[in-house]
């Protein structure tokens, strides 16, 4: 049903704005500049693209197939954990249900992101620190630690709660071996000693470089602001709720109730003790990351990564209040189930319409050698994988991105999205400055490409085409592709 749910979406005609970078690391980025440049996304990822691209050739579908079955291995993984936890399959089918249902990590696993891999590695945390705890070996903690230290390359995010749980989990093996057990001790010890080094190792190499400035300041919103107490106060009632009611279909958001339950739960179970505190840490440091910018709270896509992990937490909760009644495990799974087929009949998810593969196609076939060619800042990313031009990436700091594709074609012009510090939708100087030395050239013919084309970008393309105007040149040609724009400029003669 889920599959169901998502058909429409698969196979785009048209890829958009937002995955399009993605996509073209995944078809023309080098490995070292996945691990070494600014582009904000896991390399793992990246490479896991590549691979599926290598094998089962370059398309839409192929990019959609990692997040698309990420989101179904964490279906059946959640109800595996749960009922193994829990010893109860009809709760088990109630979280993998609850997991099913959200609408925004359905939507995601259309989308050419990291999301609902994000979603997937940590449940795949969850599992290995229940199977520690639950069988606590020497050998199992350092498989356990090794898996986490690699999902670093896959997901970002898994830092905040690899790192918490393995400390975690560290600790309860500490206090439980025994004293003769003094070799065991120093491994465990060691070993997280060493699980730390290199995390803090992967985040100051791989991680950090990535905040561009542009990017923190897009995310601007979604900081704990620490200046102001009624703003701060203000802020965790929404954002911080919404971080938690997230996980939940909206008109079951009030399962947030059962979260603090949840983690009482789990601190009083023995075996799951260890996790019970890791987890309260877990909240208590996503709002600390958000107050020093190492983390958007409450940035919904963002949040997707944390999902799992609420509706974990919130089926311990019910799992405490209602032990007695095992029945109503049953009913709770049956209104669940009743809920996601609701949802799926009313609600079919899709992707967004695109018109960047139309006007790029149109370019490659339309454009003569010695024209012009102008590219919109937020096109650049189209035209370098749809285009038939060799391209290079080039690191910025004023795309939240990191970087710009720029062909290997004389006479192109990547407009860029900022000039001497000022954005592009601001002022038209920043469009004028940029297309001045550029017309200078005197080209007899220009094309013209933009996207996206909306309420937001409206005006600075209007600027674009009236400065172009401006230097001598009318409108020969002009196309709308949904909310890509395709436009041939000719020099006028004077007679």
């Amino acid at each position: 049903m889920g599959f169901y749910q998502c058909l429409p979406g698969l196979n785009p005609f048209s890829l958009w704005l937002d995955d399009l970078w993605v996509a073209y690391l995944a078809k023309s980025a080098s490995i070292s500049y996945l691990f070494a440049g600014k582009a904000p996304c896991p390399p793992g990822f990246i490479l896991m693209l590549k691979a599926v691209g290598a094998i089962l050739g370059d398309g839409h579908w192929q990019l959609q197939l990692i997040p698309l079955v990420g989101y179904f291995a964490q279906i059946l993984i959640i109800y595996w954990l749960v009922q193994r936890t829990l010893c109860n399959r009809a709760l088990g089918f109630f979280a993998a249900t609850l997991l099913s249902a959200n609408p925004i990590l359905a939507l995601y696993s259309l989308r050419i992101k990291q999301f609902s891999l994000d979603s997937l590695v940590t449940l795949v945390i969850l599992s290995l620190v229940v199977s520690c705890l639950r069988h606590p070996r020497v050998k199992t903690f350092l498989l356990m630690c090794s898996v986490l230290a690699a999902t670093l390359l896959v997901s970002f995010t898994s830092i905040f709660l690899s790192a918490i749980l393995v400390n975690a989990c560290a600790y309860h093996f500490l206090r439980t071996l025994q004293r003769s057990e003094k070799k065991s001790r120093k491994v465990v010890f060691f070993s997280a000693v060493i699980y730390n080094l290199i995390i803090c190792a992967i985040y100051l190499i791989l991680i950090r470089h990535r905040q561009t400035s542009s990017l923190l300041a897009y995310w601007q919103d979604f900081y704990l602001p620490v200046n102001n107490f009624s703003a701060a106060i203000l802020f965790l009632k929404d954002t911080g709720i919404q971080f938690l009611s997230g996980a939940f279909p909206l008109k079951l958001s009030w399962l947030v109730l059962f979260i603090p339950v949840g983690i009482y739960a789990l601190i009083n179970q023995p075996r799951e003790r260890a996790l019970g505190w890791g987890l309260l840490l877990f909240y208590t440091a996503i709002p600390a990351a958000s107050v020093i910018k190492a983390y958007p709270l409450g940035g919904i896509r963002t949040d997707i990564f944390s999902y799992p992990v609420s509706i974990f937490v919130a089926t311990f909760g019910i799992w405490l209040l209602t032990r007695k009644f095992r029945a109503f495990s049953v009913f709770a799974a049956v209104i669940a189930l009743c809920f996601f087929v609701n949802e799926v009949i009313h609600r079919q998810l899709g992707y967004p319409e695109s018109g960047d593969k139309a006007v790029v196609q149109r370019v490659n076939a339309t454009i003569q050698e010695k024209d012009g060619l102008i590219v919109y800042p937020w096109a650049n990313w189209a035209i370098g994988y749809y285009g038939k031009w060799p391209t290079q990436i080039v690191e910025v700091e004023d795309s939240t991105n990191g970087f710009y594709v720029h062909l290997k074609r004389p006479y192109t012009l990547v407009l860029h999205e900022r000039y001497n510090g000022i954005e592009f939708r601001a002022h038209p100087s920043v469009i004028q400055n940029q297309l001045s030395p550029f017309l200078a050239n005197g080209y007899n013919r220009l094309v013209y490409i933009a996207s996206p084309i909306n309420a937001i970008t409206y005006k600075p393309h209007e600027w674009i085409i009236s400065y172009i105007m401006s230097q001598g040149y009318a409108i020969q040609l002009s196309k709308t592709y949904h909310n890509a724009d395709f436009i041939v400029f000719k020099r006028r003669t004077n007679k």
